[in-house]
């Protein structure tokens, strides 16, 4: 088990290495192909079992995940809008259909729902909210457990009014803030792929941009 949990670390850290971020330069975000397979080739060496190479198979479904979250909560605000997010959404439960759907709701139908609190923040800026619903379920299997993972999101917090100023305020990074959102979506696409039996799990991400226009809500 110890060489196990050594060797995933070790994976890990290759494709960490190996990945080039190219979002904001017009590409797709690739691996170094070359340095992924050489790598590959020296862990695997002296310790080549079947359970290894399944486990490498294992740690690259993961890493696909973990690669689209840190795309995500890198880019701008202006680029990952709840539009773009929804429609990332429904990228990945298409990739997966066999086992994955989707389901977003517009404002009409937050409204429906009477999602009061979180209409009242989208309110305030001109990018639409798109409220998110995936679920993961195998086929023709019985499920034992129901999970579910739900990710906060504001594009960018910017505190309403923002007082936050010298060295330590850290408003410049608040699209950080749509950090676990990107992780669930992140688990979204590594678990389309892994498929693990007997488990029902829901996704629910709420992106809404966190704005001061004059369509605020204002306290009384």
């Amino acid at each position: 088990m110890a060489m196990i949990t050594r060797f995933q670390a070790e994976k890990s850290g290759v494709h960490m290495e190996a990945l080039q971020y190219q979002r904001m330069m017009d590409k797709q975000s690739e691996y170094d192909e070359e340095a992924i397979q050489i790598l590959k080739d020296l862990l695997l060496k002296k310790r080549k079992t079947h359970e290894l190479e399944k486990k490498v198979k294992y740690i690259e479904q993961i890493f696909t995940g973990v690669i689209l979250a840190k795309e995500l909560v890198n880019a701008p605000t202006n680029v990952v809008t709840p539009v773009v997010l929804a429609e990332e959404a429904e990228k990945i439960a298409a990739s997966y259909s066999d086992v994955m759907t989707a389901k977003i709701s517009d404002t009409e139908q937050c409204v429906e729902l009477k999602m009061g609190s979180y209409l009242g923040v989208a309110d305030a800026s001109t990018d639409l909210p798109k409220f998110i619903h995936l679920c993961y379920k195998p086929p023709s299997e019985s499920i034992k457990t129901k999970l579910a993972m739900v990710g906060e999101r504001l594009n960018f917090d910017s505190g309403g009014y923002n007082i936050k100023t010298g060295p330590g305020c850290s408003i410049e990074m608040m699209n950080c803030d749509m950090g676990s959102s990107s992780a669930v979506l992140g688990a979204v696409k590594a678990l389309g792929q892994i498929k693990p039996q007997g488990v029902e799990v829901h996704f629910i991400v709420a992106p809404i941009s966190s704005v001061v226009l004059i369509f605020d809500v204002k306290s009384v």
